[in-house]
């Protein structure tokens, strides 16, 4: 299992090119699975993230640049989380200003196995790694992850998900950070069986999630 990523002409839907990223897992082609694509605001760089075996870790993000005009391959940057255990991205985002992408995802983070919404910002221009911000809800166990981010004014960063309540129940898991330094600006929680989107309005006064709550759609306002 490689990443595929396939760029196609808007209007004919004619193949421009395509692009496949092999990580450094010991069997060669093992394990690499995308989950999440974005552009950035100037539309001159195309941004891959998800799952690659790592040569010594589990499984690890990865997230690969590509030049958007023929596909070349700019940077990949890789996560390894604290345990150099299995780390899942799920979702990239890119700020307004076109500087800084951001990745979320499940992050294994103890010898114990529980896990915690991982939150990394990388620089556009190179892939240097700048901040890493980790949360986790009260429960003990390890049903912790982020499904869905993003960063619509750039200067913030919301980032919503799963996590575990004392009950050792799920709930939507929802984080807001200073998108320059990772620092956590507010986090809430609502009971239900996990978050799976996020969005934000247009003039950036309201964030809006949505997911699975007690077998219905539950929608929140912040």
């Amino acid at each position: 299992y490689d990443y595929a990523t396939v760029a196609y002409s808007a209007s004919t839907g004619k193949k421009l090119w395509a692009a496949v990223y092999n990580g450094p897992g010991k069997k060669g082609h093992d394990g690499d699975r995308a989950h999440s694509v974005a552009v950035s605001p100037s539309g001159t760089t195309v941004f891959v993230t998800g799952e690659s075996k790592g040569a010594t870790s589990g499984t690890d993000y990865a997230t690969v640049a590509y030049r958007a005009s023929d596909g070349t391959r700019l940077w990949v940057a890789r996560f390894n989380g604290l345990a150099n255990g299995d780390d899942f991205a799920a979702a990239v985002s890119v700020a307004r200003d076109g500087t800084k992408v951001f990745v979320t995802g499940t992050s294994f983070d103890s010898a114990d196995a529980t896990s915690s919404m991982a939150t990394v910002a990388y620089s556009v221009s190179a892939g240097t790694q700048l901040w890493v911000a980790h949360f986790r809800g009260p429960g003990a166990g390890g049903n912790t992850g982020a499904s869905a981010i993003t960063s619509p004014g750039g200067n913030r960063v919301f980032v919503t998900g799963e996590v575990q309540s004392k009950q050792v129940t799920a709930e939507y898991g929802t984080v807001a950070y200073n998108a320059t330094t990772g620092a956590r600006l507010w986090a809430r929680r609502y009971v239900g069986q996990g978050a799976t989107a996020i969005a934000v309005s247009p003039d950036l006064r309201k964030v809006y999630v949505t997911g699975e709550s007690h077998f219905n759609y539950g929608t929140l306002a912040y």
